[in-house]
């Protein structure tokens, strides 16, 4: 999980799999042209891959072992544009462009019945009682950057008969190394403890955490207008996209977290990695305004 911001001087074949692949390129607009920042670069099922910077660029290395083969691909996407595979064998050319076509959502009309019907709710884990916390990081990774792309949240039950009109996001900072740290909020569609959507928000929502912030950290959806409707659960994440250090050796980021007997915490490595279920439960709650169909 290394980005390293180094220029490509060649590529190594990929047919020799004793060798570190570096790949280098920029993902656009296909229509204007534009940088898409943040965009992440991943290959499917596998923990390899990075996060494009606020230009739009990215370079990744990493070493070729018997889990990647020639004919794997990695998926460019971003909130608000079609994915993209691109063949490993497609970075030989050196530097790549990447466009991506934009995907125009148009959002079912929903009807809320009168607002003597509505009330607000908190919906998640809204304290910090316990013990644990989940880290960002693990022993295994050596630089901060590492992180670029890795998921953590929750599962919170909803009910199928309400609807929901999200206002905030809330977490509790245990510990950080950083100066600031960039998520990206995402929101999945969950059934029977799994996730079976991509990220379902239309727009890219980008929550900036400063390290003095230690404790509860809250940002406003209110302006997002994110409805939530038709669905028992709901995963809810943070991705890393950018951090700044306080120094070379900052690793440690934590969300407070508590023992559970249900499978509430989800996380994954990578943009396109396997999402993983454990037994716990993060301090991450949404506060709605539920209604009656």
């Amino acid at each position: 999980m290394k980005l390293i911001q180094v220029f490509c001087l060649c590529l190594l074949p990929l047919t020799s799999f004793s060798q570190v692949i570096l790949i280098e390129g920029k993902v656009i607009n296909s229509e204007d042209s534009s940088s898409i920042a943040f965009a992440t670069i991943g290959i499917e099922k596998k923990n390899h891959g990075t996060v494009a910077n606020e230009e739009g660029y990215f370079t990744y290395k990493f070493n070729a072992n018997h889990e990647l083969s020639v004919t794997d691909s990695f998926v460019v996407g971003c909130v608000g544009y079609y994915p993209k595979k691109i063949g490993l064998n497609d970075f030989n050319t050196g530097f790549y462009t990447v466009h991506l076509d934009p995907n125009v959502t148009i959002m079912n009309e929903v009807i809320v019945k009168p607002s003597s019907s509505c009330k607000n709710v908190e919906l998640g884990k809204a304290n910090h009682t316990g013990l644990g916390y989940f880290d960002y990081y693990s022993a295994k990774e050596k630089h901060f950057d590492d992180k670029l792309g890795r998921e953590q949240g929750v599962i919170i039950n909803l009910n199928s008969q309400k609807i929901y009109s999200i206002k905030h996001l809330n977490t509790y900072i245990a510990t950080t190394q950083f100066k600031k740290v960039l998520f990206r909020v995402c929101f999945y569609k969950v059934s029977k403890g799994k996730i079976i959507s991509e990220n379902i928000l239309t727009r890219d929502i980008h929550w900036e955490i400063q390290g003095n912030n230690i404790g509860w950290n809250t940002i406003d959806l209110s302006s997002y207008n994110i409805i939530l409707h038709d669905v028992d659960e709901i995963g809810v994440t943070l991705q890393w996209i950018k951090s700044e250090p306080i120094n070379e050796k900052s690793k440690f980021f934590s969300i407070k977290a508590s023992n559970s007997v249900n499978k509430n915490h989800i996380f994954r490595d990578k943009s396109n990695s396997d999402w993983k279920i454990n037994n716990g439960n993060m301090s991450i709650f949404i506060t709605a305004k539920s209604c009656n169909k």
